[in-house]
Parts: structure tokens; sequence; C-alpha cells
């Protein structure tokens, strides 16, 4: 699965994919957010009109399956002629090739949408559908997260991304609160991020996420979290994009409270000690030996089991070992960093894309072995 990452930046901490640029500091005004997302070049999507060839004809480049309309013919000695783009007849021309301009008109009803003035074409729609410039969609970000931060706490920009050739511009950003579960080192920040689609395979959509965006697949996965929970929010490609700020807000109130729940659960969980006998116990469930197991099959499960074990007394998760929450730690780390993966896109949809059903099970576990009462424990989280 591809990253489909063109440039950005994240603060602090680099992306998994080691591309992009690393801040010190986060951007704190939306110049700067532009200036470092597009790499000093920020842009704005430029509407023309689309020309087409008197005959309709459409570009028949293969590389990368255009299909844009064809305002070229690239003439060829074998008397097959191919039609193409003006991108791919200017690539064309420089290798060599004799390209002929075609008898064009206007496309009545239709505009092109560019990346940038007289860049490249992103989407071909009908003159009603207008998507929204980079900058407004930045600023619509931090207007929303102001108005569902109701202790003034600061919004700091976590990544600014451009995807797909510019047809999707991403940005992240956080209302800076950690939350910390008693014991655990690492500190939860809730995000929230803005996808403003240029190409027509989306709408401008906000969104909480738990994630911290940093290319196609992690933007894929917050939009999957966004719609399971109900936290999201779609504009339509209209030109009354304010009238719908406040539903916006609406629908992504509950970050903060959503994350404090999970948080005051979390804390639930490490007030519940579990000794030796019970992570035994665990680990045998959690890890179960199929019926007539081969030898082979065995050593991949004490394998398996070994690698929980070390998670579970690692830096990262010796603080709360001994508690069931630990033991929820421990096996999180398995299924998303212990196992084999072939490449770091299979490593990262794995991790965040698909819902582990282990995970759950590993929380369904843990709850059964020390005799929890998953109800009284989520009352609790929600203060009832």
């Amino acid at each position: 699965m591809s990253d489909y990452f063109n440039r950005g930046f994240s603060v602090r901490q680099p992306m998994w994919h080691r591309k992009g640029k690393v801040l010190d500091k986060a951007p704190e005004t939306v110049d700067e957010i532009l200036f470092h997302t597009f790499e000093g070049e920020p842009w704005e999507p430029e509407y023309t009109g689309v020309l087409v060839a008197s005959e309709s004809r459409r570009c028949e480049s293969t590389k990368d399956a255009c299909r844009n309309p064809a305002t070229y013919k690239i003439v060829r000695r074998s008397g097959d002629d191919a039609f193409a783009c003006a991108p791919h007849a200017a690539s064309a021309r420089a290798r060599g090739a004799d390209v002929q301009a075609l008898d064009t008109e206007t496309l009545e009803g239709y505009q092109a949408i560019r990346r940038g003035v007289g860049g490249p074409v992103l989407h071909v729609s009908q003159t009603t559908f207008e998507t929204f410039g980079n900058r407004e969609a930045a600023e619509l970000l931090l207007e929303i997260l102001q108005g569902v931060n109701d202790d003034g706490l600061p919004v700091e920009m976590q990544t600014g991304l451009e995807l797909k050739d510019g047809g999707l511009i991403v940005f992240c950003a956080s209302i800076d609160i950690p939350y910390e579960v008693k014991g655990d080192p690492s500190a939860i920040f809730p995000f929230s991020s803005i996808h403003n689609y240029h190409d027509g395979s989306g709408a401008l959509r906000a969104q909480n996420t738990s994630l911290r965006e940093v290319c196609w697949n992690t933007t894929n996965a917050a939009e999957m979290e966004g719609k399971s929970t109900g936290r999201t929010y779609s504009f339509r490609h209209t030109r009354n994009i304010r009238d719908h700020v406040e539903l916006a807000k609406k629908a992504l109130f509950s970050a903060r409270s959503d994350t404090e729940q999970w948080v005051r659960y979390a804390n639930e969980m490490v007030a519940i000690p579990i000794n030796d006998e019970q992570f035994l116990t665990f680990l045998t469930d959690f890890v179960p030996e199929p019926p007539l197991a081969t030898d082979r099959v065995m050593r991949n499960v004490e394998k398996a089991r070994n690698s929980i074990r070390s998670f579970y007394h690692s830096p990262s998760t010796a603080a709360v070992a001994g508690t069931a929450w630990g033991a929820v730690c421990a096996a999180t780390e398995f299924l998303d960093h212990g196992r084999r993966f072939r490449t770091p896109e299979t490593y990262v949809s794995r991790s965040l894309l698909k819902p582990e059903h282990g995970k759950t099970q590993a929380l369904k576990l843990i709850e059964e072995i020390v005799g929890a009462d998953r109800s009284k424990l989520m009352a609790v989280a929600t203060g009832e």
C-alpha cells in the first residue's frame, strides 16, 4: 500500500516513512502552516475551462493510467497514433516524438481543477462543483478546534501533508492536553484533522481521531475511525461552507470527553493487580495451542508467548506490569509491533488500518481472568 506522500511536515517526531520535514516547533499561524506543508510554495486550486478535442478523445498514456481529455496526437511511424493530454504530450515531445495539436473546443458546463495556476489537472467536474482552498481548510480546522476547546488550551498543529500529487491536503492538530494512565509513561493526545480533496474522490471532511496522520494509510484509518465513532463531519462541495461550521463543531465536540473516558477506564484497569499465575493463564488463552499442533506450530506458539512476555517487562510496559492494564498493553504491543511484516506499508496497515480482533479479545480475557465487570468499569469511566 503506497503512502502517496509528496511533501509536508511533522512536529518533533519524524513520520514512519521518514519523508517530509521535521519541525522543532509547531507552526502557529496559517501562513506558517501552509509554508511548511508545501515546502515554501503554497498553492490554491485554480478553475479553468476544459479543452477537449473536437472529436471526443481521452489520453491513452498507460504509465499512470491517465484518462484525461486528449488535446494532442502523438504521430508514430507504425501508423498507430496515440492521443495525449498536454502533460503527456510534453513528455513525448521531450523524447523527440512528433506531437501535433488537435482541433479543440471548450466543454460547456465542465471545468478543470488544477494544482495551482497553470498546474496539472487534478479533477474535471461540472461547473457547479467547487472544492475549498487550502488556506480556508487550515483556517477551518483551527476554528473548529477553538470552538470545542472550552478551557482555552493551546491548539498545536501536528502534521501538514500533500498527498496524491495534490489531490488530497491534510492538516492534523491536537489540543495540547496530554492524558496519562497511572504508571504508563506514554501520554495520550486527542487529535482532530481536516481532509481537503481536490481530485473529486471525497468531500471536505473533519474528524476526531486517535491517530497522528502522516500518510495516505493513516488518513484512511482516521476517516474509518471517525465513521465508526460518529465523530466526523463532511462538508459538501458548495459555496456555503461557513453555514456548516457549527454543525461540524457539534459533531467533533466529544474529542476530549471520549479520550477522558478511555483514560479513566485504563486507570481502573491499572488498579487491578494480577499475579504470575493469572498472567500465564492470559498468555495461554490469548495464544492457545491448536489441536493436533505440529512441533513447528508449537514452536511458533511458544515464540509468540515469549514475545508478549518480553513486551510485558519492556521499558514501555514495565511500569504497569503486574496489573490488568499491563497485560493488555503487552498484548497490544505484540499485535502491533511483535509480528513480522514484509514492508513498512503492511506494518502500518496492520497496526493502524485493520481493526484487530485480538485487541478486543485481550480486553475481554483479562477482564474474565480478574473477575472485572466491564459494565461497572465503563460506568466509572463515563461518570455514571
